[in-house]
């Protein structure tokens, strides 16, 4: 399991049930449409709105989803299946539910989510921007990164102090010259 996929997955799920958006486009067809001329609302004729709207990781697990289903056949099909039983359920089913549903066994489950997370994640753009900025998150990181800041520093620290020693030898060059002299 890829721990940024399933947190990609979740979020399709949770939209897909709930949207969290409403489209509508007043139209005049809207209003011949209902019960009598004259009496109605309106009915939404582009979806454009809706997918300028929709969070853009969302759509981009979506069309993965759309490939995967495309491209893989049978398989892809059962996988986009398993996405809409696993993520785009509320209340979530528990995983024999699950399992009991698809038909399948719990390692024959296991191994398709697994192919799954895979598959998204061949197919989410940017991936390797995402992975980025979500290891910038981890406390390693951030560790380690305080630990070259540090280190940059000590080192910052031990220039100026070699500075200061250069222009003493320096000073006491000069002096023993004067001395000489």
């Amino acid at each position: 399991m890829i721990d940024f996929v399933e947190e990609l997955l979740l979020a399709w799920g949770a939209w897909r049930v709930d949207p969290a958006i409403e489209v509508g486009i007043p139209s005049p067809l809207g209003l011949t449409d209902e019960v009598a001329a004259g009496i109605g609302g309106h009915r939404c004729l582009s979806l454009v709105e809706q997918y300028a709207a929709a969070d853009r990781r969302v759509l981009a697990v979506e069309q993965a989803l759309r490939d995967i289903a495309l491209e893989l056949g049978l398989l892809g099909r059962q996988l986009d299946n398993l996405a809409d039983v696993r993520y785009a359920r509320r209340p979530a089913l528990p995983l024999a539910e699950q399992q009991h549903r698809l038909g399948m066994t719990r390692d024959v489950y296991r191994a398709r989510v697994d192919r799954l997370h895979v598959e998204v994640a061949a197919r989410y753009p940017d991936l390797e921007g995402v992975i980025t900025r979500l290891e910038a998150n981890l406390p390693a990181n951030k560790a380690r990164q305080a630990w070259i800041e540090k280190a940059r520093k000590a080192a910052e620290r031990a220039e100026r102090e070699r500075q200061k020693r250069a222009c003493q030898c320096v000073r006491c060059v000069a002096v023993r010259q004067q001395q000489i002299a």
